[in-house]
């Protein structure tokens, strides 16, 4: 029960408004809090004093925020006269409150009203769990994604969680993940090679703002169809559930909800069953971080009645990524009402995630949902034999031949690059493409071993970072944000650096320009992939490079936060590479962040 509470201000060059919420009670007390407030407050921290048990910031709040949550704590107990802390000095980084990287663990409720842990997720656990919804979300300007993506907008130095549910244990993963292994090495010579070709024409990109929609509706992949899904024991149950949808929409499984880890082909299934939708009725097809966007601004603009004339004509919806929806008092009845207005009208809703329907809570009492009125269905990820058939069939359709992947010493060569299935292919199109376009055709066997993870070197001299990261950019590129744990600068900078020269050696172009330079707080693990979307938002890059850390629950999340990084950020025209820290010496990592980040040929 809370027994006492105060407010301080705490506020910062950035964040003037902002303040800091102590308070002696439990985690059912926060959790309640982050229920109504949970669009303004940052990560509950432990406190180790004796009239404080629990703290945590709260972001961007004005006088009638404050007022409203003054008035509910004290509802609950008097509050104590405020504390007027000094105000950060413009300039200075302010310091986090003294607490572990990790969440702390003083009862078993915070595993289940958060869903996390101290330690690394259990069992493969995905390591972003899904946001909850913050029903008052603070008014924000048009430019602000925090309001936008329904997420806290968290500071450099105070990267803001949101409100998690529960994360899942994740089935078996069919391959293991990169695994970090060492720190670059100090080699810094790239070579005398020869001036970088010209960059490869790419596809125009366009602005959201000039997107039909603002770039809500997708249209469905034609690679991914129902002929190409391969079904084993893995998906068997989901793909038989699909074809009844496909033939009979908005009767029996409706809503369909549909949930698997990364690579299990949830996004491949709701594509191909998209295509199916659209040969008998309209399709919305769209991301859960794609329809916040579109929701946020439209309203803004006085245009939401646009969504809901186009929502209207659609039989069918179909929604990937429903655990990054973030919803936000600014946005939670208008996507409550197009939910409903698919249920209610028998039109068929399709909704995708990476969490299973039993931890989805507080996203069904938020939008009114029951998701166990229709059918819920659960992906595992394929291995072995299928997945090496699915593999198989998924290079083909990339347009390598039969002959190469049927050799009987491909799959050998694999190693880590198809973890994930659907990154390592989509890497191996590009590169197949790039070295085409060069001049350099080469085969499935030779474009395995450039990817392939190597062995890493040495930790370099700081003053051999620094020197290497003093190297000037190109004069001209796509503007690019670097992102990295604070305290890294340098060795971000040279990051960058081993990247621009790891292109020079393979006579690849360079597109490239660093625009923003930004350090995220490496302890805030769960609210760093919001914050940089955030930030994406505010510096618009056409990429974004984020360096994980050496340690911690986001260097453990591995292919988790770089799903959660590109699902956030693909929405906002972002291309988003996540390099793991310490495997930064193996060649294969700037290979394929270099790969994450071109753009879709012309």
């Amino acid at each position: 029960m809370l027994r006492r509470w105060r407010i301080e201000k705490a506020s910062t060059r950035d964040d003037p408004q902002r303040r800091r919420l102590r308070l002696q009670g439990s985690m059912e007390d926060v959790s309640r809090l982050l229920r109504s407030f949970g669009g303004m407050c940052g990560r509950p921290r432990r406190e180790k004093s004796r009239e404080y048990n629990l703290s945590l910031y709260i972001h961007g709040a004005g006088a009638d925020e404050l007022a409203r949550l003054e008035a509910a704590l004290g509802s609950v107990c008097p509050g104590e006269a405020p504390a007027e802390a000094p105000s950060q000095p413009p300039g200075e980084t302010p310091k986090p409150a003294a607490a572990s990287t990790g969440p702390a663990q003083a009862s078993g409720s915070l595993d289940e009203i958060f869903g996390f842990s101290g330690g690394a997720p259990k069992n493969g656990a995905p390591s972003n769990p899904a946001p909850a919804p913050a029903p008052a979300a603070p008014p924000a300007a048009a430019s602000d994604l925090a309001s936008l993506l329904g997420s806290p907008a968290p500071k450099a130095e105070e990267p803001k969680a949101p409100d998690p549910v529960p994360a899942p244990a994740a089935p078996e993963p069919a391959a293991p993940p990169v695994t970090p292994n060492a720190i670059p090495n100090g080699r810094q010579d790239g070579g005398a090679t020869a001036p970088p070709p010209p960059p490869i024409a790419a596809a125009p990109s366009r602005a959201l703002d000039s997107l039909p929609l603002y770039g809500a509706r997708l249209e469905p992949d034609p690679t991914k169809d129902f002929e190409g899904l391969l079904v084993g024991a893995h998906n068997r149950f989901a793909h038989a559930g699909a074809l009844s949808i496909a033939s009979n929409p908005g009767g029996l499984y409706n809503p369909w909800f549909v949930s698997g880890g990364i690579g299990s082909g949830k996004s491949h299934l709701l594509h191909a069953l998209a295509r199916k939708l659209g040969e008998s009725g309209q399709v919305f097809l769209t991301t859960g971080p794609r329809l916040v966007v579109a929701v946020n601004r439209l309203q803004r603009a006085g245009r939401i009645r646009e969504l809901e004339e186009a929502a209207a004509k659609a039989q069918s919806l179909v929604l990937d990524d429903f655990h990054l929806t973030g919803l936000s008092e600014e946005n939670r009845e208008a996507i409550a009402a197009l939910f409903q207005g698919f249920l209610k009208e028998g039109r068929q809703m399709v909704l995708a995630s990476a969490y299973p329907a039993r931890l989805m809570g507080a996203f069904e009492e938020a939008l009114g949902l029951r998701l166990a009125s229709g059918q819920a269905v659960e992906l595992r990820l394929p291995s072995g034999e299928d997945l090496k058939e699915l593999l198989q069939a998924s290079l083909r359709g990339a347009g390598f031949s039969a002959q190469e992947t049927n050799e009987a010493d491909w799959w050998s060569r694999a190693g880590d690059v198809f973890a994930p299935a659907s990154v390592g292919v989509r890497r191996l199109r590009r590169l197949k493409a790039l070295s085409g376009r060069l001049g350099k055709p080469a085969s499935l066997r030779d474009l395995l071993a450039e990817l392939a993870a190597s062995s890493a070197g040495a930790i370099p001299e700081d003053d051999a970072v620094k020197a290497a990261g003093g190297e000037p950019d190109p004069g001209d590129g796509e503007p690019t944000a670097l992102f990295f744990p604070s305290g890294e600068e340098a060795r971000a900078d040279w990051t960058w650096v081993r990247l621009r020269r790891a292109a020079r050696e393979r006579g690849w172009p360079f597109s490239w320009k660093r625009t923003a330079r930004m350090a995220y707080d490496p302890g805030e693990a769960y609210g760093v992939p919001f914050w940089i979307a955030e930030q994406c938002q505010r510096a618009a890059p056409r990429a974004a490079l984020v360096l994980a850390p050496a340690s911690g629950g986001l260097a453990e999340g591995g292919e988790d936060v770089r799903a959660a990084l590109e699902g956030l950020t693909e929405g906002l025209g972002v291309r988003t590479s996540f390099v793991p820290h310490p495997a930064a010496a193996s060649p294969a990592v700037y290979v394929r962040a270099y790969l994450d980040m071109l753009p879709e040929a012309a």
